[in-house]
């Protein structure tokens, strides 16, 4: 299947700067944010360029490309589509739920590029930890289950619930999440609450047991059947840079 999608607002800029086709971002040299990922008999990657945005100011974007992995699911009716197609999908039709804007994806065959927007001043949830004081962290993560809530309202289980795709604004607390492609319809609230909730605290060693405690009572709100226990706590408090 070949596929193109821009967004609007990108369309005449990425036109302008040749960026507009599947092949001129998959021939671009420019260096990986880390080594590329090979399992399931292809590979995949991310790297950052700086581009000039629809407002003409440089933009931060994020460049995912991969080769030979593919699932079939629900939402890609059943055919093997590149896994950067459901994060595309979760991207642009999951608008009520936190998400970095997408700029660009396409694929073609077994080969998929999917482009974002980095969001400016976001730093990752260990990042966030590591810098603000407890009763700080505590509002943030709030923030975080509230912003959650809305997938897991929905029945959606995010599926990589990683601190490390977890965005937090310092200012304003407002979360986005990155990399969907594992995202998937569960029975229920608690269920989909219960499988990124555990995910996220079974990776998230920075957190004591308070803040623990902070997660799963602000889930409780939205999913009140909710029994899952928090993973034990490192013996150690927070560390503030």
């Amino acid at each position: 299947m070949k596929t193109v999608r821009v967004a609007d607002a990108w369309r005449a800029s990425l036109a302008e700067q040749g960026l507009s086709e599947l092949q001129d971002w998959w021939h671009l040299a420019i260096d990986w944010v880390e080594p590329p990922n090979f399992r399931r008999g292809g590979w995949s990657g991310v790297t950052r360029l700086r581009v000039p945005g629809p407002d003409g100011a440089e933009t931060l974007l994020y460049v995912k490309r991969q080769a030979g992995q593919r699932r079939r699911t629900l939402a890609s009716g059943g055919r093997a589509r590149p896994t950067y197609f459901q994060d595309f999908l979760a991207l642009s039709t999951f608008r009520d739920c936190p998400r970095v804007q997408w700029v660009f994806f396409a694929e073609d065959g077994d080969r998929a590029v999917l482009v974002t927007r980095a969001p400016d001043g976001f730093v990752d949830l260990g990042t966030f930890a590591s810098r603000v004081e407890p009763a700080r962290l505590f509002a943030g993560l709030i923030a975080v289950t509230t912003a959650l809530s809305a997938l897991h309202r929905r029945r959606i289980q995010h599926g990589a619930c990683y601190p490390e795709h977890i965005l937090i604004d310092p200012e304003t607390l407002r979360v986005r999440l990155l990399d969907y492609e594992r995202w998937r319809y569960r029975r229920s609230v608690t269920a989909a609450a219960h499988a990124d909730l555990d995910q996220l605290l079974r990776r998230a060693p920075f957190l004591d047991g308070r803040g623990r405690d902070t997660v799963l009572r602000t889930a409780r709100l939205y999913a009140p059947r909710l029994t899952l226990t928090a993973p034990p706590a490192p013996e150690r408090v927070f560390h503030h840079a």
